[in-house]
């Protein structure tokens, strides 16, 4: 008796878990439809030539730096995430050959729509604080090092990817998926979350 309840009971738990477990097919449909396999542009930029290259891509001012800050989409977090230290940092590894990126993103088609900052706001806030001397680097500021030819138009220090949505719930899925139980904090995802909710009820 006491053997056919453990049986009973593995039966039971087989059951409950393959409801849970996705088939192999199912796994392979999600896979090859994630947005993570999106195609996209990249361009290749230097510190010399950020913002003034942003501005390309999005409705900012290469020559007011805070313009910048336009360019972040409602459902972002806070830009302040990093301490000054990170910041700096983060800045040095990318001037000793760190590989850094930052995704931008617009919804449709329209060549004029602007890009927003998708991910990459925590980096993007750092340079901002180097290039306008907020903070230094290696002990130089950004003009020392440009007068030092360490930082030139050539450097290319930070690979931007851009990337075209259909609509805005694809791309905060994209970012949720992206940074929950990763990068962000709860708070911060559901911010998100509330955003994408909302969008999908405007759509309705």
């Amino acid at each position: 008796k006491e053997l056919d309840n453990s049986v009973r009971f593995f039966y039971y738990i087989c059951k409950l878990t393959r409801g849970w477990v996705m088939n192999i097919q199912d796994l392979k449909s999600t896979i090859s439809k994630s947005a993570f396999k999106k195609s996209y542009s990249v361009s290749n930029i230097s510190f010399k030539n950020f913002f003034t290259s942003i501005e390309l891509y999005t409705n900012t001012d290469g020559n007011d730096l805070d313009s910048i800050f336009k360019a972040v989409p409602r459902f972002q977090r806070e830009n302040d995430k990093w301490s000054e230290s990170m910041q700096i940092k983060f800045i040095e590894n990318v001037l000793k050959g760190l590989r850094s990126e930052i995704l931008l993103f617009k919804v449709g088609d329209n060549i004029l729509d602007s890009y927003m900052i998708l991910d990459g706001l925590q980096r993007t806030t750092a340079i901002h604080a180097f290039i306008s001397g907020k903070i230094k680097a290696f002990d130089y500021t950004f003009k020392e090092l440009c007068d030092a030819k360490i930082i030139t138009f050539t450097s290319q220090d930070v690979v931007i990817k851009l990337y075209d949505f259909e609509t805005e719930n694809e791309a905060i899925e994209f970012y949720i998926d992206m940074n929950e139980n990763i990068t962000h904090q709860p708070k911060d995802i559901e911010k998100a979350r509330k955003f994408l909710k909302l969008a999908k009820e405007i759509k309705l």
